[in-house]
């Protein structure tokens, strides 16, 4: 890409998503509450993504040895197990991840 074609890139991400960020103050704006529809979805979605995440991060794990499968079940382990412990999703998260970039660095080269 030269330089004009990636400040057209730049500026069309910057409309969309501007847009994006200012289209429910039109459509909300000046509503008191929010339709229930969307607020079942706000209920329900944050757990169906993780949902999916999990499944899209386990979808390719080999059973053949166990360094395929092991790093994987660990980090999730301690991913749970700190959550339930902390109930800080973030800390979890990164705990988590830094648990399987080490597993898989480090013991299950």
């Amino acid at each position: 890409m030269n330089q004009r074609e990636v400040l057209i890139t730049i500026a069309i991400v910057g409309l969309v998503s501007g847009a994006l960020r200012f289209l429910p103050l039109f459509l909300f704006g000046k509503r008191r509450e929010l339709p229930q529809i969307l607020v079942d979805l706000g209920e329900i979605l944050p757990y169906s993504m993780m949902a999916f995440l999990v499944v899209y991060g386990i979808k390719d794990i080999s059973f053949s040895a166990p360094g395929g499968w092991l790093p994987y079940g660990l980090a999730m382990a301690i991913t749970a197990a700190s959550y339930k412990l902390f109930k800080q999703l973030i800390f979890s998260i990164v705990l988590g991840t830094a648990a399987y970039m080490i597993l898989i660095q480090y013991i299950f080269v």
